[in-house]
């Protein structure tokens, strides 16, 4: 905790604790390959149309949000996220391991590409 406080992350605390959990997910990808059938992955949804989307709001700005549903028409339901964690958490995704599969309409791409410009805290 003491050195998380002298090297406090960039942007908001959401962001960095997503980026956490994605990067332990690739790393321990390599980690979890000797043990029996064990795989480790994640979704990276964008933002889904559920009671915490108002949290996110505040947290990463109302502008934010609103542009990243004007530019693909709508957020996400659960029915859209679900069917990726369904495939990630069956035999047919056995040779998957290490991966964070993004489940996001298409933002992070745009975003990556400079097809629409990053949040000014990204």
């Amino acid at each position: 905790m003491a050195w998380f406080n002298e090297h406090p992350p960039p942007g908001n605390a959401y962001n960095y604790s997503k980026e956490a959990a994605t990067f332990y997910t690739l790393a321990m990808g390599g980690a979890v390959r000797d043990i029996n059938e064990l795989r480790i992955n994640a979704v990276l949804p964008g933002p889904v149309e559920t009671p915490i989307l108002a949290d996110f709001e505040q947290s990463m700005g109302k502008d934010t949000l609103d542009g990243v549903k004007a530019f693909l028409g709508r957020h996400a339901t659960v029915e859209d996220i679900a069917p990726a964690v369904v495939f990630l958490a069956s035999r047919e995704s056995r040779w998957i391991n290490g991966t964070a599969i993004v489940a996001d309409g298409g933002i992070s791409g745009a975003l990556l590409t400079a097809l629409v410009p990053p949040p000014d805290d990204f």
